[in-house]
């Protein structure tokens, strides 16, 4: 759930080009620097009846759906390979995907951390924990980024963007 609220922070900083890094975490009206009992992931919302203590703006969904989510993925993973070096390669490369589906429905835009990073991940991951041949995996990348591109050349980019041919490669 906390690695959730980190995805969130993520895809917020990059969709503002802030570095995740710097400074706090506020109320994007207001512009409130917030506690840390406001940064408890799920519970904050639920007890800050989903608005800002300090301006009561209403907070996006968003935030406690993907921690969820993230907390939900991180469970299956691990009921389903263990604690190990392949859970956190799949972990990863589903957390890039959940931020690449959320940053695509809220920005129109897919950064490029989530694309080309998910890209590597699932790469590192089929030639070490997959039984199948890295020519097999080369050709999966091919057929998925033609499948985004034919259609980004067909409609001339309207609809998918150039991210989307990278997330093809990435599937």
């Amino acid at each position: 759930v906390m690695l959730g609220s980190f995805l969130n922070v993520l895809i917020i900083r990059i969709h503002e080009e802030t570095p995740w890094w710097e400074g706090r975490s506020r109320c994007p009206v207001c512009k409130k620097e917030l506690d840390w009992y406001e940064l408890l992931p799920v519970v904050s919302f639920l007890i800050q009846r989903g608005e800002c203590r300090n301006c009561k703006t209403p907070i996006s969904w968003q935030y406690p759906l993907i921690e969820i989510m993230a907390g939900l993925t991180a469970a299956g993973v691990l009921y389903k390979f263990g604690f190990n070096l392949e859970s956190l390669l799949v972990f990863l490369i589903l957390y890039f995907m959940i931020g690449s589906f959320t940053s695509d429905l809220k920005f129109m835009e897919i950064p490029e951390l989530f694309t080309i990073g998910g890209i590597v991940l699932a790469f590192v991951y089929a030639i070490f924990f997959s039984d199948v041949s890295v020519w097999n995996i080369i050709i999966g990348g091919v057929v998925g980024f033609l499948f985004f591109f034919i259609q980004y050349v067909a409609t001339k980019g309207n609809g998918l963007g150039e991210a989307d041919i990278k997330l093809g490669i990435l599937m």
